[in-house]
């Protein structure tokens, strides 16, 4: 099986998919990452088969397009594929792979062929990062569509049109850059975005070292440019590391875009590139956090050529996407939230966002992971506590086993009388009943069925 990296396999995939009417078959096809390229690899004249265990929203529209899935797993399909592309969530000993190396496919990472299909392209943007990827990929769609470039876009998130690919011309390519397992390593982008960098994913980045050697090695692979947000200690590293190669984004003084909070709104802010002021920028959002995606958003338009009034207006029009702060329903005069925050520094700044506007606000949080929960442990502590309460559900264990001493109910006492463990199908009703203020439903994993019991008593 590939590791992942496209420096040794990126030409054996790249002849693949150049031949006359190839044929790849996707193991959990249906996952919010590989559903869009599944179907950007059809749209690209590919043939395109799949399965997985669920069923999405991404692999409904895959079978409106004619794909056939298998909803388990099975080696039904694998057979006559010239190369079977995999997700991280995939085990090893599914069925598909073995099949595949037991009769000598080819096996590739969704990364392998986000790099191979990339490459097609002239100008390919990849947007990194321990947070914000999908909301700045957005935001840099609503930019440069707006201009007329017509990009294609790949994100780990559905963008402003409700699905998370938009195909395009074939010259330019926006795509997320995902940092987990070096997924990144497997691309080869023209211009390399980071938009900060925190010690997440601790399954497989045991230091922080790591983690920025990683992204370091992402910006340098950049054939163009690099583009780097020094806010964070280990962005601002991986900056220093680069050299005069990088063009530097932040707030302090001396960054080559340096961009100001401020403005009419809590989503406003001044922008200036290398002491000549850009003038004044703003979202149609809730949260100050959002203002360094838009910076970096405008940040590599700029760079690209597309005129600042253009910027302007994509940003300004820009109301956010599906699960970032996302404004479900009102129940009760209370708003309820729902957000994909699952890392400390995340949920701080969404309760930071939602308190600033609402005064008081509960949190319902699904943990995800437990080697993130234990590695991160202090720091879900301390954000947790900024809510007036905190309902924690069990933890999503994803491709995890439990780790002994780590649960949501140890959270919950280590945060305090304000949070209470409770199993997810008494969430909604105690948070209705018994807690104040504005609702903020978060965290990765399976909070969906939550979501849509707010939504039903919103109607």
């Amino acid at each position: 099986m590939s590791t992942g990296n496209l420096r040794n396999g990126e030409g054996a995939l790249s002849r693949i998919i150049k031949k006359s009417s190839p044929r790849l078959h996707f193991v959990g096809i249906s996952g919010s990452g590989m559903a869009p390229l599944a179907e950007l690899a059809l749209l690209s004249g590919i043939s395109v088969s799949g399965s997985d265990i669920r069923e999405s929203r991404g692999s409904a529209r895959l079978l409106s397009l004619g794909v056939p899935i298998d909803f388990f797993h099975t080696d039904a399909r694998v057979g006559g594929a010239d190369a079977v592309i995999y997700s991280h969530a995939v085990p090893r000993d599914a069925p598909e792979l073995r099949y595949a190396r037991a009769h000598g496919i080819p096996t590739f990472s969704r990364a392998e062929l986000l790099g191979a299909l990339s490459l097609r392209s002239t100008f390919r943007i990849g947007i990194s990062g321990s947070h914000g990827k999908s909301t700045t990929v957005a935001m840099t769609e609503r930019i440069f569509s707006l201009a007329g470039l017509s990009p294609t876009v790949v994100s780990g998130a559905a963008l402003c049109s409700g699905e998370a690919l938009l195909f395009g011309k074939r010259d330019l390519f926006i795509f997320e850059a995902c940092e987990y397992r070096d997924s990144f390593l497997a691309t080869r982008p023209t211009a390399a975005v980071i938009l900060n960098a925190e010690l997440d994913h601790t399954d497989y980045f045991k230091s922080e070292r790591q983690l920025e050697r990683s992204f370091y090695e992402f910006a340098r692979g950049a054939r163009d440019m690099a583009i780097v947000n020094i806010d964070t200690p280990l962005s601002a590293s991986v900056y220093s590391r680069l050299g005069g190669r990088a063009t530097s984004l932040g707030r302090a003084a001396y960054a080559d875009f340096r961009y100001t909070p401020g403005g009419n709104s809590d989503a406003a802010f001044a922008l200036e590139y290398r002491g000549r002021p850009l003038g004044l920028f703003s979202l149609n959002t809730l949260g100050t956090h959002f203002i360094a995606d838009a910076a970096a958003a405008a940040a590599v338009a700029y760079l690209h050529g597309v005129r600042v009034d253009t910027v302007r207006e994509a940003l300004a029009s820009f109301s956010g996407i599906e699960r970032r702060l996302e404004l479900l329903c009102n129940i009760g005069g209370r708003s309820i939230f729902y957000d994909y925050a699952h890392h400390p520094t995340e949920i701080a700044a969404v309760i930071s966002a939602v308190r600033q506007k609402y005064g008081k606000c509960t949190v319902i949080f699904k943990p995800h992971t437990y080697s993130r929960t234990a590695s991160l442990w202090e720091g879900f502590v301390s954000s947790l506590r900024l809510a007036d309460h905190a309902v924690l559900l069990d933890i999503y264990a994803a491709r995890e086993g439990e780790i002994p001493g780590i649960s949501s109910s140890l959270l919950a006492e280590a945060v305090g009388p304000r949070a209470r463990h409770l199993p997810d199908p008494l969430a909604v009703e105690y948070t209705l009943q018994q807690t104040e203020g504005a609702v903020i439903l978060m965290g990765a994993g399976e909070v969906d069925k939550i979501k849509n019991i707010f939504l039903k008593l919103g109607e």
